[in-house]
């Protein structure tokens, strides 16, 4: 038994190294990036340890990174084959855009850079010089020297051994410079007149090189049109201008002072002139004065109202209000703050009434059954019963003007609320 319990030990441990050794390998070969290396040595952990996370783990992603890897290696070899294909077919922005897709997949393959280069190189030179070429004719065609000679130029650079470009362009040249200088110098005068804004000048230049710049004809004819709109296009905007200038006086005259500010607002809109801008500020100004006079124009208004309808607690809420905000009504505030004063006082006294008095004793015998039962006295009795009479009298009085006592009290509490002080400022 203990024999047997070595052996499965040692088992364990042999094992156990075994399990380790094929780890180390499948870190080895996945920093390498050979996948199938990194696959195997996985399979081999598992044989020792089936089941185990680390090694199922890694066996899964050596499956995916060696599946990733084999398409991008697919996906390269079809990018350069097309690349080469349409290389030889001189199809040169073709073979760039293939040789750039398999730069993204493999960043260090020498043969996709050098299709790129040579493709560029070509595309550079041959379809320039064919395109600059093509504009040549056209240009010519079209009597425009001026632009011929400058793609004539580019050529040139591209190819200065070019016979071809070299002689065209000598013999346009001798065409364009009998007229250069005459045209040349009306050109800069458009130029100068366009761009200051003297437009009437412009128009009689641009006149005279629709008639003298022949390859420019259609060019000048164009401009002298635009022109002559946009001279009458200002004339227009002259007389809008001018209108709402006259608007805007007449409704600051008449202290219209929302409207001044949106006419001003559209004037400036089309034109700055700090005439109108000041204008602006100042209606702003006006229409701010305007609004907060009337404002407190209307809480008086509802002060007035609210006292006459005995809503005091809310008149006197406006008037903290108008303080507040308005103290340029001191006079008006005092007035109102006495009305209220005067209209509380007399709300308070029309609603406390002088405690009703029951008679009693000998104010009115009728209705004291209790005297009335009562055996005639002696003398002595009833003088003493006078003497007692004022104090039983003062006593009732007592009452009552204890009470009497609190409704005043109550009355000057109500008063106390709008004091003298409210009038002062």
């Amino acid at each position: 038994e203990a024999e047997r319990e070595r052996q499965e030990k040692e088992a364990t441990r042999r094992t156990e190294r075994e399990y380790e050794l094929a780890m180390e390998n499948v870190s080895r070969y996945e920093a390498e990036k050979d996948y199938e290396q990194m696959s195997s040595w996985a399979d081999i952990a598992l044989s020792h340890k089936p089941n185990d996370p680390s090694a199922t783990d890694k066996k899964e992603q050596a499956l995916r990174l060696l599946a990733t890897q084999k398409e991008v290696i697919r996906q390269y070899n079809t990018l350069m084959q097309r690349a080469k294909t349409c290389f030889e077919e001189k199809r040169w922005n073709d073979a760039i855009a293939q040789c750039d897709m398999a730069l993204e997949l493999n960043p260090d393959s020498p043969e996709a850079r050098r299709i790129k280069k040579e493709s560029k190189q070509q595309l550079d030179t041959e379809k320039k010089v064919a395109e600059l070429i093509t504009r040549v004719d056209v240009f010519m065609a079209q009597k425009l020297y001026a632009k011929a000679i400058e793609e004539l130029d580019k050529i040139k650079s591209l190819q200065p051994d070019n016979k071809e470009a070299n002689e065209r362009r000598k013999k346009i040249q001798e065409i364009y410079s009998s007229h250069n200088k005459t045209v040349q110098s009306l050109v800069d005068k458009f130029n100068s007149d366009n761009a200051s804004g003297d437009y009437t000048e412009a128009i009689k230049v641009c006149e005279k090189l629709v008639e003298l710049d022949s390859e420019n004809t259609r060019q000048w004819a164009e401009k002298l049109e635009r022109l002559k709109q946009q001279v009458e296009k200002l004339q227009e905007q002259r007389k809008h201008l001018e209108s709402i200038k006259q608007k805007i006086d007449e409704a600051d005259f008449h202290d219209q002072y929302e409207e001044v500010i949106k006419l001003c607002q559209d004037y400036l809109a089309i034109c700055k002139e700090q005439r109108v801008s000041r204008l602006l500020e100042k209606a702003k100004k006006n229409l701010a004065k305007q609004n907060h006079e009337k404002e407190g124009s209307e809480l008086v208004n509802k002060v007035k109202a609210d006292i006459s309808d005995g809503n005091f607690e809310e008149a006197e809420r406006s008037l903290r209000i108008l303080r507040r905000d308005h103290p340029e009504l001191a006079s008006e505030l005092k007035s109102l703050n006495k009305r209220l004063f005067e209209e509380q006082e007399k709300f308070d006294k029309s609603n406390t009434r002088e405690p009703v008095r029951n008679p009693v004793g000998f104010t009115h015998p009728r209705t004291d059954d209790f005297f009335n039962s009562e055996p005639q006295p002696n003398n002595s009795t009833k003088q003493n019963k006078r003497k007692k009479n004022p104090s039983t009298q003062k006593k009732s009085d007592d009452f009552f003007d204890e009470h009497q006592g609190d409704s005043i009290k109550s009355t000057s509490k109500r008063i106390d609320s709008t004091t003298n002080n409210d009038f002062n400022f």
